[in-house]
């Protein structure tokens, strides 16, 4: 991991095992998961904390069972909207429903939070976990060293 533990930012030098470039739920969870595993992680985002975003406010069933094992589903609900039922109506004619419990070890329902709310509670639990969040952050090239 030494290859590629140095970066540098404006104000300083540090020295991380990772680099998760963007706090987004999948570089927060990352994040957190490497964090947990004894990691040195920096968390880069090139925006502030908390910040919004306009799409992916759906939680599936299987990012549900991620939140769960990172402990961060219970602060999670007290915020979402559950569902138990998804129909998708294309015309007056065609609706799909999609059911939710039929689903092996995954939960039977989806969660919709906005991702003002969901990116940073999940930024916040990588934190804790032990990833340095830096905010603000530009990433211009990946060099690598031996």
């Amino acid at each position: 991991m030494d290859a590629m533990s140095r970066f540098s930012t404006q104000q300083t030098e540090a020295h991380y095992d990772v680099a998760v470039v963007g706090a987004g739920p999948a570089g927060s969870a990352t994040a957190y998961f490497l964090a947990q595993g004894g990691l040195k992680v920096a968390l880069l985002d090139k925006f502030e904390f908390p910040r919004d975003k306009t799409c992916g406010d759906g939680l599936t069933p299987r990012a549900i069972k991620t939140l769960e094992k990172m402990g961060a589903l219970p602060q999670i609900e007290k915020e979402a909207f559950r569902c138990s039922e998804v129909k998708i109506r294309y015309s007056d004619e065609i609706t799909f429903n999609l059911e939710l419990d039929h689903l092996q070890d995954l939960p039977d329902y989806i969660l919709t939070l906005p991702r003002f709310l969901l990116d940073n509670v999940l930024r916040q639990h990588a934190v804790v976990a032990g990833a340095n969040f830096i905010p603000k952050a530009r990433v211009e090239d990946v060099l690598r060293s031996d």
